[in-house]
């Protein structure tokens, strides 16, 4: 009788199991962890560069606002909200100020800073004040900024599902079905 439900145990163990461990080879297991921890640093340091965009090019505008001549608002904005998405935008800024042409120094921003640098030349082309514009793409980044988090954290319940599957399926397993099977196996045994 107790034969059978080691058995049975050993069966439902041996059906969990891998059949062959997986070979370990020291050569590739610091590769996946630092290639995991370089996407991982570089997705935080874009996220840093953007973290802060909104509230800089809001900044820009209220410097614009008060009268500052582009490029001392651009300074003035990244003095107040240093963060690494600003150098570059601080680098433009400096260029201007000493005499490089506004409009293809501001133009000439990309990555994160393509927007604003395409907001900033066209108001150098053009002369208008650039005030409206920046108030209305500080809205427009701060809601994608805002729809980004939140898609994020929808991401979440979906990542955590795979890991809660893989922890709970064993167990209940072993909880669940292992003791009714060996109940029914020894009930057919006696009956």
């Amino acid at each position: 009788m107790s034969g059978l439900v080691a058995v049975l145990l050993g069966c439902a163990v041996a059906l969990l199991l891998p059949a062959r461990p997986a070979p370990l080879s020291l050569s590739r297991v610091p590769s996946r962890p630092m290639r995991s921890r370089t996407r991982a640093e570089e997705r935080r340091r874009k996220d840093a560069r953007q973290d802060d965009l909104p509230h800089l090019v809001g900044l820009v505008a209220l410097g614009v606002r008060s009268g500052a001549p582009v490029p001392q608002a651009v300074l003035a904005a990244c003095d107040a909200l240093p963060s690494p998405g600003a150098a570059p935008l601080r680098g433009a800024a400096e260029a201007v100020e000493r005499g490089a042409d506004p409009e293809r120094t501001w133009d000439a921003l990309d990555d994160h800073l393509a927007k604003v640098g395409r907001a900033l030349a066209r108001s150098a082309r053009t002369g208008a004040s650039v005030v409206r514009t920046l108030d209305v793409l500080a809205d427009d980044l701060a809601e994608e900024q805002r729809a980004a988090h939140e898609d994020r954290a929808r991401s979440v319940g979906v990542r955590a599902a795979v890991p809660l599957g893989v922890c709970l399926l064993p167990a209940f397993v072993l909880l669940g079905i292992v003791p009714l099977i060996a109940g029914m196996a020894s009930g057919l045994l006696r009956g």
